[in-house]
């Protein structure tokens, strides 16, 4: 499983635009064997500076990179970026494996 690790700042005024966005991505994301491991609000910066801290993090699990890729670049998906742009006004998303199990890997 590959994770996509979601960072991102809301935009002010962009709540309508948000619950949108939610509710049309998150079926989209099992729709395509993902799932949304955890998301959160980061309340309390405990190592770096504070000005940067995110709105938003999110964890999804995917099959794979792949997966992640085709449903980022999907029709379904791309109807819903302009409600992406309207929620947030810095938004990153990574594709990561699990560090873990690379290290295991290669000791």
């Amino acid at each position: 499983m590959d994770r996509s690790i979601t960072v991102a700042r809301f935009r002010k005024g962009g709540d309508e635009a948000l619950r949108q966005y939610v509710a049309g991505v998150v079926p989209l994301i099992h729709a395509a064997a993902g799932e949304v491991v955890r998301s959160g609000r980061p309340q309390h910066t405990v190592v770096g500076d504070a000005a940067t801290r995110p709105d938003l993090v999110a964890v999804m699990c995917f099959p794979n990179a792949e997966t992640i890729r085709a449903f980022l670049d999907s029709h379904e998906y791309r109807a819903h970026v302009t409600s992406r742009n309207e929620a947030f006004d810095d938004i990153r998303s990574y594709i990561a494996d699990d560090l873990m199990t690379t290290l295991a890997e290669n000791p």
